[in-house]
């Protein structure tokens, strides 16, 4: 893999993970061991068999002891969720706790490119509702054959949580009272734009919970209508809507 974007060390972030990879330091040499005979840095190394599930049910001996592939996927999704500020990776809204709701989500799906099932560089935390957004999609960003993991170069037209940073590519703002909510997400990037056509159109509107006044109820579309139209301009615009109304309510006008 070439290097990553913003000058980032891929190196250095295998690294920090490896020092993570086990609830207990005495069980993280052995589970550094058992993802390097497992090709977990390097897909050249393994079948085109998806192999998540079959890692996660296998149990290692070692030094008298049991390390089992569960251990290792819930230190790795704690691992991401912490890299992600325990935000979704698409959608950027809070993780909830529980595995089912920070699911491990594989970028590159596993029912396609099964030779990355099992590989750092295309795991991250999402959603079940974004999750479950993008997997209806089929997405194949990448050929199918291809040995090695794509490095970010392949990735000009997709967003990739891992080697894109979510603020670079993705503008968002929302607004929730009692009686209504709503969010508007905007592509600055291509990568970002397909994100938001492909994931985060479908997702805000699951998350909207709009009021059945109809006033209200029309300035959100008018609110819709301008994002789609204007991008970013139009998130800096609501955002500034925003803060002068916060100000006016603490000042009493409200």
């Amino acid at each position: 893999m070439k290097a990553l974007p913003d000058g980032r060390d891929k190196n250095a972030e295998e690294r920090k993970y490896l020092d993570e990879c086990h609830r207990t330091i005495r069980g993280r040499p052995d589970v550094e061991a058992i993802l390097d005979s497992e090709s977990f840095f390097d897909s050249t190394q393994r079948s085109e068999h998806d192999a998540w599930d079959e890692i996660y049910k296998s149990v290692w001996i070692v030094h008298h002891t049991e390390i089992k592939g569960s251990e290792i996927t819930s230190a790795l999704r704690d691992h991401l969720a912490s890299l992600q500020n325990e935000n979704c990776c698409y959608c950027w809204q809070p993780l909830l706790k529980g595995g089912y709701s920070r699911q491990i989500e594989h970028v590159l799906p596993r029912a396609v490119y099964g030779r990355f099932s099992f590989h750092f560089w295309n795991v991250a935390v999402a959603c079940e509702r974004c999750n479950r957004i993008k997997r209806k999609k089929g997405y194949q960003p990448v050929s199918a054959t291809l040995k090695d993991y794509p490095d970010h170069s392949y990735f000009t037209d997709y967003f990739h949580p891992r080697f894109h940073a979510h603020k670079k590519h993705i503008a968002f703002t929302e607004v929730a009272c009692a009686d209504y909510r709503y969010i508007v997400y905007v592509g600055q990037t291509m990568q970002g734009r397909k994100l938001v056509e492909d994931v985060l159109t479908d997702a805000a509107l699951e998350m909207t919970r709009e009021s059945t006044d109809a006033e209200i109820h029309a300035a959100i579309e008018r609110i819709r209508a301008g994002a789609r139209k204007h991008g970013t301009a139009a998130v800096d615009a609501i955002r500034q809507f925003e803060a002068a109304l916060r100000e006016a309510i603490d000042q009493g006008a409200c």
